[in-house]
């Protein structure tokens, strides 16, 4: 199962905010991921209308006042592909525990410091992939801190 189930709310929420929001607002509004939302709506048949995408599209590229001259995604993704050479163990061991939790054979839990529901699965070895520690953003990033402070 991909997750939980939509309710009825959740689809006349999406159907009354089709218009006014953008697939990753309603997302948030609903504590879902935007692949699901965006899922849903196409699934529902919920279709913005010509006047709305046209508002959109015209916001994008290099009309969106966030526009970077397309720079930002040629690093990434050239970075990505250094680092997926670079570190091919970490790679594989994300992938495996990725594909354990989609199956569930790797279920999650609360953070192990604060209790907090959304976790990331953090590896201390990855020769040891489903040997994880289920971590919070915040309390994620600060071990990674630690650790290199520590080193």
């Amino acid at each position: 199962m991909k997750g939980k189930p939509y309710t009825q709310e959740e689809d006349d929420f999406i159907r009354d905010h089709i218009e006014t929001m953008t697939d990753h607002e309603i997302a948030k509004a609903l504590d879902r991921t935007y692949e699901g939302v965006h899922g849903r709506r196409k699934k529902l048949h919920y279709h913005r209308s010509a006047e709305t995408l046209a508002q959109h599209r015209a916001r994008s590229g290099e009309n969106n006042p966030a526009w970077k001259g397309g720079i930002y995604s040629k690093k990434r993704a050239a970075y990505n592909k250094r680092r997926k050479k670079q570190e091919p163990e970490k790679r594989i061991a994300r992938e495996l525990a990725r594909t354990a939790i989609k199956r569930g054979k790797l279920l999650r839990v609360p953070c192990e410091v604060c209790g907090n529901a959304k976790v990331d699965a953090h590896h201390e070895d990855y020769s040891k992939p489903l040997d994880v520690r289920w971590l919070c953003r915040k309390h994620h990033l600060q071990h990674h801190r630690q650790m290199r402070k520590a080193s």
